[in-house]
């Protein structure tokens, strides 16, 4: 499950849109701490005593930290969820009372990136989760569900975040095949810098 912006940039103290088109190792960021969680995860053998084990420190680093994103960024961010990424930006903006650059340059300087391009990080995710548990929906409806003008708009934007059209996806998942096709994974992969946090 994705962090949402502010959850991030506590738990990598401010620093989340400075990394947001770019990998950064842990160590860096945390230091003797990121190299303490390597080792106790190590020692540890099963996924979920590991995955408690991060949950607790990230709760914990979280406590500790301080507030950085501003409420209008939060409001705009919740916004753009609320509305599946099907939002004009121009309104946002406008209701915080800012000016649409000033807006623009506010959310990239505190998320990694603008906000048209995580309205189109959600609208991609929901999709992805219709296509993925819908039955035999037709690819138009999800489509139009997702707020894409059309289908071929909705299969340019698939394609562009991960790598294969809505129709190999859904054909895949239709043959039975487990798990994600490794088209979406590697164009996932390939595409994470595109992304919000």
């Amino acid at each position: 499950m994705p962090l949402v912006p502010w959850a991030a940039q506590r738990l990598f103290m401010g620093a989340a849109p400075t990394f947001a088109h770019t990998t950064v190792a842990l160590e860096d960021l945390w230091g003797e701490d990121a190299r303490r969680l390597e080792l106790q995860l190590g020692e540890l053998s099963g996924w979920a005593e590991r995955f408690a084990l991060v949950d607790r420190l990230f709760t914990a680093k979280i406590a500790v930290s301080q507030p950085t994103l501003r409420p209008e960024i939060c409001w705009a961010w919740q916004q753009i969820e609320a509305h599946g990424g099907c939002i004009l930006m121009r309104e946002l903006a406008r209701q915080i009372g800012w000016s649409d650059r000033h807006f623009i340059q506010q959310f990239r300087q505190h998320i990694g990136t603008t906000p048209k391009a995580a309205a189109r990080q959600i609208r991609f995710a929901h999709a992805y989760q219709l296509l993925r548990t819908a039955q035999d929906q037709a690819l138009s409806d999800i489509a139009l569900a997702c707020g894409y003008s059309d289908q071929s708009h909705f299969t340019r934007e698939f394609h562009a975040f991960s790598g294969c059209s809505p129709d190999t996806y859904q054909n895949a998942k239709a043959k039975g095949f487990p798990g994600i096709p490794a088209e979406i994974v590697e164009g996932n992969t390939l595409r994470r810098k595109d992304l919000c946090l």
